[in-house]
């Protein structure tokens, strides 16, 4: 009896994996929209003041907000990183804290400061947009390629709006901060297939002299201003 009800616990587990094994995978797509005024390159979203630049690329799973501060000034620029979050539906929360800025004469502020040099950038951020997938009635979570699916959303109807808020000052004293309000939402949500999501293209590489081919992975939806989140429908629900 013990080793038949071994048998049946065991057979159940093999039934298991490969129930789970033959699971077909999805990817959600959102697309993000900026209320700010921002430009978009090839690599990257750019919102540009007197001062500095700050660039983003979204592309990650769950969204990358991290961000990148450029010093255009002569002078150093200084960013009060206990002054920056990132605020998704009303939620803030706070920029890292890892450094501290101590003034020449050996008195700590009171604020955290990162010191950027002229000509030069830093990272910000170790957060995520959307680390789980968007449901909806409208939206099928079982595409094909024939059968696309897609729910649009304007500013006022999305269910994803966040921003980015950046404070930083042209002097190492407190007061006089500029504080720099990065907006977005999201604009779409797409599902497709794993076959549409992702594929492999052939790249040419010659470091040798000798001309090789190899394969490598290529996602042909990527672009600075859209993440993704994977998923396997089961029983009409997001797992």
């Amino acid at each position: 009896m013990a080793m038949t009800k071994i048998h049946s616990i065991l057979l159940a587990f093999v039934v298991l994996l490969l129930s789970s094994s033959c699971a077909t995978t999805y990817y959600q797509v959102a697309s993000v929209k900026s209320t700010s005024p921002m430009r978009q390159t090839a690599d990257k979203l750019v919102y540009e003041d007197a001062n500095c630049f700050i660039e983003y690329d979204f592309w990650a799973q769950g969204g990358n907000a991290t961000f990148t501060v450029t010093n255009k000034t002569d002078k150093d620029l200084f960013v009060h990183k206990n002054r920056c979050f990132l605020v998704v539906n009303g939620h803030a929360k706070d920029c890292d804290k890892t450094s501290e800025y101590v003034l020449s004469n050996g008195t700590a502020l009171t604020e955290q400061l990162v010191v950027i040099p002229p000509g030069s950038y830093k990272l910000f951020g170790e957060y995520s947009i959307l680390d789980q997938v968007f449901t909806s009635c409208d939206l099928s979570d079982k595409p094909t390629k024939r059968s696309p699916a897609k729910i649009a959303f304007t500013e006022e109807t999305s269910p994803i709006h966040f921003t980015n808020v950046i404070t930083y000052s042209l002097n190492e004293d407190e007061g006089a901060e500029t504080r720099v309000y990065n907006d977005f939402y999201v604009s779409d949500f797409s599902n497709y297939p794993e076959s549409q999501f992702i594929s492999t293209r052939s790249e040419t590489t010659d470091c040798t002299g000798a001309t090789k081919i190899v394969y490598q992975p290529y996602y042909p939806l990527r672009a600075v201003n859209k993440f993704w989140n994977i998923y396997v429908p089961k029983e009409g629900y997001f797992y």
